[in-house]
């Protein structure tokens, strides 16, 4: 006796599978999960832009960092590991070379940029340069009526 409720989703997986055939003659996976951007929170302080790399299952070595004209470009890049003997059945990771850039603007020291790598995590600190810096400006306490007069 064949269980009817997992018809469903058996036929489902036959259909896809089907719509897959064509494309493995170009070795096109469309089932597989892919990242197109390698994924980056970016937030600033006063004095700084913080950028927040997230690289896990990168190896460090695998990673380029640059700032060229204004922009912190990053490019990792990730291989499936070879496997003899081996078939494989299903891969959800994402492989291969990923870049990002963000382009940030004329205020900053590029000089003085620095780079932190932590448990698959790319700490990229960008100071800004001391003229974009956010400049605090003291309130005094006047009089009230030296305020109204105008002196």
């Amino acid at each position: 006796m064949v269980n009817r409720v997992f018809e469903p989703v058996s036929e489902i997986n036959s259909f896809a599978r089907k719509l897959a055939e064509p494309l493995s003659l170009f070795d096109i996976h469309p089932l597989s999960v892919r990242v197109s951007q390698i994924p980056i929170d970016l937030y600033e302080t006063a004095s700084e832009y913080v950028a927040q790399v997230y690289l896990a299952g990168f190896a460090q070595d695998a990673i380029r960092l640059e700032l060229k004209d204004h922009e912190l470009s990053i490019t990792a890049e990730r291989r499936l590991p070879d496997q003899d003997k081996a078939t494989w059945l299903q891969v959800e990771s994402a492989y291969g070379t990923f870049h990002r850039s963000i382009s940030l603007g004329t205020g900053i020291q590029e000089d003085r940029v620095e780079a932190a790598w932590q448990n698959g995590m790319l700490m990229v600190r960008i100071p800004k340069a001391p003229e974009k810096q956010a400049k605090v400006i003291p309130i005094q306490t006047r009089d009230t009526a030296a305020v109204t007069s105008g002196s």
